[in-house]
């Protein structure tokens, strides 16, 4: 925030300087200020930033694509491409902000250079500004609405891909371009862990499971995307012991997780729980879970039947290992197809056993 409110101070400083030094685009607008002025110029505020924040994620796909990297997830407002089982479906997701998306990996696996992830990094930002030049030749050869409007666009682009190069972490542990791009160019361990993991995911969506992964040459990674990936190895090989220990690191670390990965971390944790017979961390990371009534694939539905096990009721366990297996083809990584299926198959076994012992126990 205090960057945001900084980058909006400069842009303050700049506009009042020049406002001073010549005739400012605004100044019509200050003349004749009316609410319907006020209301264009919020209209223009918000296409704007529409605009440029997909040129932004634009920008990212094009230099990801001349590095070498294919395209996982693209977003635009609420319209959503998402790569999964091999192609790509459309889909309409709910808003998260205001904005798009681009999620790519490598597609060759450990052949790709930190160069060129700067590359791709700084590709958001460099449209940004190539886009702003482009807006303020065409101002030169405009007039009214449509000049306050580029003019807008100019500042707004400027805006974005400068403070884009700003190194900093959001409150939701999100990493800036310039965040990754610093830590590339010094060597930053934590955002050399994340390079490696990109690797990892393309495996994952080339249909290695977890359990397949090798970590030997990943042994000083400890970015809890590396544990995460340890703990369901752990899982698909079930391998209890493994599992405690890796249960135990993702508790330690869940509070340092970005948004995105906290929601699976949390799941896991239940999950993990609920296995190694530890009531005190079901009730404990059940209370978090606050997610879990919406997660509507293959892991959502895991955890809701790992959950419904727990409680006893097993008309609720089958029914959610069957909707569960009725979507995991839908799961974006195909890797992971095959460890949400050793789950649902270990479940359904142990349903079988205590039913059978109830049965045995009625008798």
């Amino acid at each position: 925030m205090s960057i945001f409110y900084g980058v909006c101070l400069i842009i303050g400083l700049i506009l009042g300087l020049y406002a001073g030094a010549s005739e400012p685009f605004y100044e019509p607008f200050l003349y004749n200020l009316t609410i319907q002025n006020g209301l264009i110029l919020v209209i223009f505020i918000l296409v704007v930033l529409f605009l440029a924040i997909n040129i932004h994620e634009f920008g990212h796909f094009v230099f990801g694509k001349l590095v070498g990297m294919d395209l996982l997830i693209y977003r635009i407002g609420f319209l959503e491409w998402k790569k999964v089982n091999g192609a790509f479906r459309v889909s309409v997701e709910k808003m998260h902000g205001y904005g798009g998306l681009c999620g790519m990996i490598p597609n060759r696996l450990g052949d790709i250079s930190n160069r060129s992830f700067i590359i791709y990094f700084f590709g958001g930002a460099l449209f940004n500004l190539i886009s702003a030049f482009l807006g303020y030749m065409l101002i030169l050869h405009t007039s009214g609405l449509l000049q306050v409007f580029l003019w807008v666009f100019v500042i707004l682009s400027v805006f974005l891909g400068v403070s884009n190069l700003f190194p900093f972490k959001t409150t939701t542990m999100m990493m800036s371009d310039g965040a990754y791009i610093v830590g590339l160019i010094k060597g930053e361990k934590a955002v050399t862990d994340l390079v490696e993991m990109m690797n990892f995911s393309a495996q994952l969506q080339a249909g290695v499971s977890p359990g397949q992964l090798n970590f030997e040459l990943v042994k000083e990674n400890d970015s809890i995307h590396c544990t995460l990936l340890k703990h369901l190895q752990a899982l698909e090989q079930l391998d209890f012991n493994s599992l405690k220990e890796t249960k135990a690191m993702l508790g330690e670390r869940v509070d340092t997780s970005d948004i995105f990965t906290r929601k699976s971390v949390l799941n896991e944790l239940v999950v993990a729980s609920i296995l190694l017979d530890d009531h005190e961390d079901v009730k404990k990371w059940r209370k978090v879970l606050t997610h879990i009534e919406k997660d509507r694939d293959a892991n959502g539905y895991r955890t809701k039947a790992y959950l419904a096990y727990y409680d006893g009721d097993l008309t609720l366990v089958k029914e959610a290992i069957d909707q569960g297996r009725a979507v995991l083809h839908h799961y974006p990584s195909l890797g992971q197809q095959t460890t949400e299926a050793v789950l649902f198959n270990y479940l359904e076994k142990q349903c079988l056993i205590g039913s059978r012992s109830k049965e045995a126990v009625t008798e």
